[in-house]
């Protein structure tokens, strides 16, 4: 995958569609904002859920967020770029 076509299609433990739905939507707004994934290929990430930060009247400061981390990085091979 690049910045152009970002899913995910392994996943390590339980998870609902909509969760995945979410982790696919920030990781294209990280992707944008940080220069991620700009060479095509199968990155491998590690995704936690930070809960976010709230005061003591319940208000929240920090929205909750994943926070990705790239494990691995394995680049298309020369015959994807041959036929295309």
């Amino acid at each position: 995958m690049g910045k152009d076509c970002i899913c995910v299609i392994f996943l390590k433990g339980p998870a609902p569609i909509n969760v995945l739905q979410d982790i696919e939507t920030q990781l294209l707004e990280v992707a944008d904002e940080h220069e991620m994934f700009t060479k095509h290929g199968t990155y491998q990430i590690s995704v936690t859920r930070d809960n976010g930060e709230y005061d003591s009247h319940g208000r929240c400061e920090i929205a909750p967020y994943w926070d990705f981390d790239i494990q691995s990085f394995e680049p298309m091979p020369e015959e994807y770029y041959a036929g295309n």
